[in-house]
């Protein structure tokens, strides 16, 4: 089998624990029927190019690598029971989708690259998300100054994770975040094989927007976090010129030590 798409209408598309929460209770019922799975949270006139052509409601779009036709009803079978429940106002699957041949391209037909980019993305946004909400004074303030939290913390994690031009960097942040960095690189490191990445350069692009994207940072404090990052490379840089770099220096984080704590 292969990747499928489901589009999850709700209007609490936005919801830091919803999302999670409503992503797991239906990876819950294939999860030994999947090979892998993301998700990514869509505003409205949020996916899709340019805006004209995409979807107009406010959603989670789910994409399973399912293994059987047993799984396949499984996800649909539950989908139809969330909807029923009230949890999501309407659902539909990539067949059905009025989008994917106006600027939507479903997931099965991008580069694999994307695809361990998303899974990556969306495991350490997990990791991230199950660490920190165990935490309520971290997630206080967190929620209250994402820009100012994830500056001290993404160039940790990216550095933990294997991306060399980040070594040595030491933001201001606390042992909290420094062990959050470490669970979330042990999340990247069971994801990423490096011989699927034929464009580092893409892999570190979607990587970074992704995750930002699965933990609610909308574009304006997306944009702040980058500039801070881009200063911990050596000078303020365009976010493909991040990417470039990173890219260039991305090693196997199965051999960092950070990664078998």
């Amino acid at each position: 089998m292969t990747y499928k798409d489901y589009f999850l209408y709700t209007e609490k598309y936005w919801d830091f624990d919803y999302g999670f929460q409503l992503v797991e209770l239906i990876v819950d019922v294939v999860r030994s029927r999947i090979n892998g799975y993301n998700f990514n949270r869509y505003g409205t006139y949020g996916e899709g190019s340019p805006p004209s052509c995409a979807d107009p409601r406010q959603h989670i779009t789910l994409r399973l690598d399912l293994k059987n036709q047993e799984a396949i009803q499984a996800v649909e079978g539950k989908l139809a029971l969330v909807k029923a429940d009230g949890n999501i106002s309407d659902w539909t699957k990539e067949e059905d989708y009025p989008y994917k041949i106006r600027g939507v391209t479903p997931m099965r037909l991008l580069n694999v690259v994307y695809h361990t980019a998303h899974e990556t993305a969306t495991k350490c946004a997990l990791s991230f998300y199950q660490s920190i909400s165990s935490n309520s004074t971290e997630l206080h303030i967190f929620q209250n100054d994402k820009i100012g939290y994830l500056s001290d913390f993404l160039p940790v994690w990216l550095e933990k994770s294997g991306f060399r031009a980040l070594g040595g960097v030491r933001p201001d942040t606390s042992s909290f975040k420094e062990q959050l960095a470490v669970d979330c690189a042990s999340s990247f490191s069971e994801i990423v094989d490096k011989n699927r990445l034929t464009d580092k350069k893409k892999f570190a692009d979607r990587l970074i927007h992704l995750f930002l994207n699965c933990i609610c940072v909308d574009t304006y404090e997306e944009n702040d976090i980058l500039t801070s990052l881009g200063r911990f490379l050596g000078c303020p840089r365009t976010y493909d010129e991040i990417c470039e770099i990173l890219g260039k220096t991305l090693e196997d984080c199965q051999k960092l030590p950070t990664c078998r704590e």
